[in-house]
């Protein structure tokens, strides 16, 4: 996301006004859809700009005349584009805002799929029918983003790796989504090898976005191999690359809240975490919950957790999930909130046998740690060693040192 937001928002909304006062749909509907992205990591959009969304939604691009018109591709083409892909192109890139945390809760029932991923997958298909040249391409891409969220790493480095050989240079090109997928998947080695390929690429050709990505894969390398001092000159490498980059600034703050967790100072990693959980981005209590539970303040740990059951134990639908979990996981098991526990097992299970890693924020636990924390919470001792004999073989085979420190001891807690 390598963008101007706020100059995005106001060429957007021009784009809106020029297509409301031409009567244009094909305007409106691509303006509408480059808004949505606009409030990537920002507010909330305004009820103005859901109307926009749904204004977009409406439109029947085969009732359209097409005739003569283009797109501009990701690749930076102009691409004559048809009905299958102009429809592919909005719900593709609804998808990828939607995936980054953009909400679209006004829009309910409006929109045609529930989650990013299936909205990618609508778009993908669409694509299929289309005979734009790139527009399957460029679904892919979004796809990936979409992913991030999803259980199935494996799939998300074959798709990622399948966009990254189209060449693109925005946004990484899906170099960030390999890297992603190697770290859940555990493959640390492979993921240093794929950063040198990166720094290459990006000192090739002035990439400052694929650069700070790479520095960040560095860092979060050497955190769960207990090398703390280059995590942190790695993570400030990152920011130096890409200083005004929102997501960049999000995922070196919480490393730096994972850096001084780890390292046994959770009195200064709080205002850190309660910075963070500022942000309109993302939902973030349950990281700042987490780190009261480190300081012994369990209360502020139990008001996160009272929070979720009174919304009914919503989860995120966007690439946040995995990390939500692991959070409201570390905070039933300091409180002893079996029915949280009982909530979240089911949800997190399908992620095992990974690293909780993704794509705006840093974790620092395996699944099967956090299946054997909310094991150990439900009470169920031999469940819980299960999981920690699987977090311990996990985490030394990968070499996450820092990881395995912890899980002997709480293999040897409840052993």
């Amino acid at each position: 996301m390598a963008f101007d937001q706020s100059r995005l928002e106001a060429v957007s909304q021009r784009w809106l006004a020029l297509g409301r006062e031409l009567d244009d749909d094909i305007v409106r509907t691509n303006a509408a859809m480059w808004l949505a992205e606009s409030f990537i990591f920002r507010a909330a959009p305004e009820p103005a700009d859901v109307a926009a969304f749904r204004e977009a939604l409406k439109v029947d691009p085969w009732s359209l005349d097409l005739a003569g018109r283009r797109r501009y591709s990701l690749r930076g083409n102009w691409c004559a584009t048809d009905a299958p892909g102009l429809r592919a192109q909005l719900l593709g890139g609804f998808a990828f805002s939607w995936a980054w945390g953009v909400q679209f809760d006004a829009l309910g029932d409006e929109l045609p799929e529930r989650t990013p991923l299936a909205l990618a997958d609508a778009a993908q298909r669409l694509a299929g029918e289309s005979t734009d040249p790139e527009i399957a391409d460029d679904i892919r891409f979004n796809r990936i983003s979409s992913m991030s969220g999803s259980p199935d790493a494996g799939l998300l480095l074959r798709e990622a790796e399948r966009t990254v050989s189209g060449g693109y240079r925005m946004g990484g090109g899906g170099w960030l989504q390999v890297g992603e997928a190697l770290a859940r998947l555990g493959r640390l080695d492979d993921l240093r090898t794929l950063t040198r390929r990166m720094l290459e690429i990006a000192e090739q050709n002035g990439d400052r976005i694929l650069e700070g990505q790479a520095h960040l894969q560095v860092a979060a390398e050497e955190l769960v191999r207990g090398r703390f001092e280059d995590a942190a000159i790695a993570a400030e490498q990152s920011l130096r690359a890409n200083p005004r980059q929102v997501a960049v600034q999000l995922v070196n703050a919480s490393l730096r809240v994972a850096h001084l967790l780890m390292s046994g100072q959770p009195d200064a990693a709080r205002p850190i975490a309660e910075l963070l959980d500022s942000s309109p981005a993302v939902d973030n209590s349950h990281l700042v919950g987490v780190v009261a539970a480190a300081q012994g303040d369990l209360g502020t740990s139990r008001a996160v957790l009272d929070a979720w059951h009174a919304s009914d134990h919503r989860l995120p639908v966007d690439a946040s999930l995995p990390g939500r979990l692991w959070g409201l996981a570390t905070c039933a098991h300091a409180v002893g909130d079996r029915d949280a526990a009982d909530h979240l097992y089911d949800h997190l299970a399908p992620y095992d046998g990974e690293l909780l890693y993704y794509g705006i924020a840093f974790v620092p636990a395996s699944t099967a740690f956090t299946l054997g924390l909310l094991a150990e919470t439900q009470g169920d001792r031999g469940k819980a060693l299960a999981h920690y004999s699987d977090a311990l073989a996990f985490e030394e085979r990968i070499g996450a040192t820092a990881l395995a420190a912890r899980t002997r001891e709480a293999v040897a807690r409840v052993g």
